[in-house]
């Protein structure tokens, strides 16, 4: 009589399911940023084609304007406590 336990025989295959789709993930991404790297790299050859055309007509008169801006601090009090900050966490 074979005594075998489907507990650990089903827990060993999907295991190495997992295993199987981990690694299969891991190519194809390798392999879908290698494909697009290289597609990028020869659909643009890195030179700059845009241009810019400025036109003008007529004479346009500009006069100087000064602006003055001051900006006020807000004011700060201290808070009583023992001064330590916590940003989260154990």
């Amino acid at each position: 009589m074979k005594t075998t336990d489907n507990g650990r025989d089903a827990r060993s295959q999907a295991a190495r399911r997992l295993r199987t789709l981990t690694i299969g993930t891991a190519v194809l991404g390798v392999v879908a940023t290698g494909g697009l790297s290289a597609l990028a790299a020869a659909t643009n050859d890195g030179s700059d084609t845009s241009t810019t055309a400025v036109t003008s007509t007529g004479t346009t008169t500009t006069t100087p304007t000064t602006t003055t801006t001051t900006a006020v601090a807000p004011t700060v009090t201290a808070a009583g406590g023992t001064g330590v900050a916590s940003t989260g966490g154990s």
